[in-house]
């Protein structure tokens, strides 16, 4: 095992390295603002005009700024009260960035054709580190990570690499702000938490009484400590159960949140977001999906209804009861491979499985292949058709990879324009993929968060056979 860490902390150190060619540079680029709480924001456009930049807060989802692209270049002012992360975004633009926003300090931000990045910054630098070291951890060290009958040594090896990162902010000490490396620290924790959370729950599906969650000690659920709020109510879940033992309605999990956070601001936001989880991800909280359902959403709204953060869920709420079981199915429309303008109607009469995909989305494309080779399997079978809806950005991606795998027959691949298109998004509610969604011959919803949409096919056909 010490052997297994020290190789960890090795090749961590030389990802690390391969990124700090640089940072001297930063040394003389650390300049105030004129303003103390403005930060100057050079944007360099290398894309297509027309756009917008977002910067959305990470933690809260509030937006902060929109700043429209119109030209190659800006100079934009951002008003910053205290140091902040944000999600930094365009409508167009998939590979996205997270940034860390301080008071007088000048960011540049450069937008290419693939990706938005900061230029020169090194708080950004190591954000952007901890998440390229968590992906190789990922890549590196999944035999590990896949025994499950070890869960503590994925541990170790994930808190080992927190340590590391850890080092590695204290040796840019000199290029910080005391606030910025407070942050990162926090992050960098908390990007360790939210997966040792994924691994114990839903891949290891480990009891909450396990030694393994023991690690939740160390995470304070206060307003100066939050930066991944779902850690914040995993955490407060563990507890919950190791108290109690069983979940029997949402409304007793936020009474318990309510009891639990101290400060009340964190709590209603806590709470909130609590509810945006479990109606936008209930596959990632398998002791709580059960248990909602539209008069339980309906019950919490209406005593939240002065709750300050119901921005968080007035879309999603809208989009949830939009995708309850009878209600008739959104009738969107997309192009084809031949780039023909099909719509969801086309097919009523038949029940239509609907594979939300891209082709950047691993899972999408393991259940893509279980899905083209079912329907081969089952080619006579005229009761189905799987409409396999495409969210990518990229044209010729996705053209080239429908091109190899051919779908055919009662198989039709289409996209959906401008990535998640907000339309189509909003009245599905896309908030992740692979997503899968059967309708019924009339058009309505049958299930709008399917788990396993071959079991879902067959037992479709077994109740209406040729």
């Amino acid at each position: 095992m010490h052997t297994l860490l020290k190789g960890l902390m090795y090749r961590t150190q030389l990802v690390f390295n391969f990124s700090t060619w640089w940072l001297g540079l930063c040394l003389f680029v650390l300049l105030s603002c004129t303003q103390q709480n403005t930060c100057t924001i050079t944007i360099i456009n290398e894309q297509a005009l027309n756009d917008t930049l977002y910067i959305q807060d990470f933690v809260t989802n509030k937006r902060m700024a929109a700043f429209p692209l119109l030209s190659t270049s800006a100079t934009v002012a951002l008003t910053v009260s205290q140091s902040f992360i944000a999600h930094v975004y365009t409508k167009k633009e998939r590979d996205t960035d997270v940034m860390l926003f301080s008071a007088a300090r000048d960011k540049q931000i450069r937008i290419d054709s693939t990706a938005i990045r900061s230029v020169n910054n090194v708080a950004d630098s190591l954000l952007r580190y901890q998440r390229l070291s968590t992906n190789l951890i990922l890549r590196d060290q999944y035999h590990f990570i896949a025994d499950y009958a070890k869960p503590m040594r994925v541990y170790h090896i994930f808190d080992s690499a927190r340590i590391a990162r850890e080092k590695q902010i204290e040796e840019s000490k000199a290029l910080l702000y005391a606030d910025e490396r407070v942050m990162l620290k926090k992050q960098n924790a908390d990007n360790v938490y939210s997966f040792l959370f994924f691994y114990g729950t839903q891949l290891n599906r480990l009891p909450y009484d396990h030694v393994f969650f023991d690690f939740i000690k160390d995470i304070e659920v206060s307003k100066e400590n939050i930066y991944t709020p779902t850690n914040a109510l995993r955490k407060l879940e563990i507890e919950f159960i190791r108290e109690k033992d069983t979940l029997r309605t949402i409304q007793e999990f936020i009474e318990y949140a309510d009891v639990q956070v101290k400060e009340k601001g964190l709590a209603d936001f806590l709470k909130l977001h609590y509810v945006k989880e479990i109606i936008g991800n209930p596959n990632r909280w398998p002791l709580h999906k059960t248990i909602v359902n539209t008069d339980a959403i309906k019950a919490v709204l209406e005593k939240e209804k002065n709750n300050a953060h119901r921005y968080l869920i007035e879309d999603i709420a809208g989009s949830f009861y939009a995708t309850q079981k009878g209600k008739v199915a959104y009738n969107f429309s997309a192009r084809d491979f031949a780039g023909n303008t099909i719509h969801l109607s086309d097919y009523k009469g038949k029940f239509v499985l609907l594979d939300v995909w891209a082709t950047w989305c691993g899972p999408c494309m393991d259940t893509r292949q279980k899905l083209l080779a079912w329907a081969k399997k089952n080619k006579e079978q005229q009761e189905v058709v799987i409409l396999f809806v495409s969210v990518d950005s990229s044209l010729e991606k996705w053209k080239k990879e429908v091109a190899q795998t051919k779908a055919h027959g009662h198989m039709v691949d289409v996209l959906i324009e401008d990535e998640f298109n907000e339309s189509f998004a909003q009245n599905y509610l896309i908030q992740f993929i692979p997503k899968y969604i059967l309708i019924d011959k009339e058009g309505k919803i049958v299930h709008a968060n399917l788990t396993q949409p071959i079991e879902w096919l067959e037992k479709t056909i077994a109740s209406n056979p040729l």
